[in-house]
């Protein structure tokens, strides 16, 4: 069920579509307008928690996504854009997410260390991750 067309994907059930969303991605313009037009919140959770997600549906559906609670789980997924990525809570992150920024954004291996034990030390930390990572870099 890893390639579905639209019609496939619009005859599955809520839960189907779900499960299909966390082995797989929408790999066409009209599954991505399907999955975008998603009226559940389990198969938009489902979604949202895809690390398979390519960036740029990644950042669409973050744009069409109302729920907070979403938008953050969206924004901290490692397929995320850097600048989504940087504008969330440091301690909001998993190690998936900042692990994929790092590498991303090109941290080098003291300065991934410097973040690892900052967010060991702060996981209740509010500030956006960019504002952890430039406070560290004038360290």
């Amino acid at each position: 069920m890893v390639g579905l067309t639209p019609a496939e994907y619009a005859s599955l059930t809520a839960h189907e579509k779900a499960r299909w969303l966390t082995a797989a991605r929408p790999d066409t313009p009209e599954l991505e307008a399907l999955v975008l037009a998603e009226t559940d919140v389990s198969v938009r959770a489902a979604a949202a928690h895809g690390f398979h997600q390519s960036e740029a549906f990644s950042t669409r559906l973050y744009e069409v996504e109302s729920d907070p609670q979403l938008r953050e789980v969206i924004a901290t997924n490692p397929s995320a854009q850097l600048e989504l990525l940087e504008a969330v809570p440091v301690g909001r992150h998993i190690g998936a997410s900042l692990a994929a920024y790092a590498r991303r954004a090109q941290l080098s291996a003291a300065e991934q260390e410097a973040l690892g034990a900052f967010v060991e030390a702060n996981p209740a930390d509010t500030r956006p991750l960019a504002e952890i990572v430039a406070l560290l870099r004038t360290r």
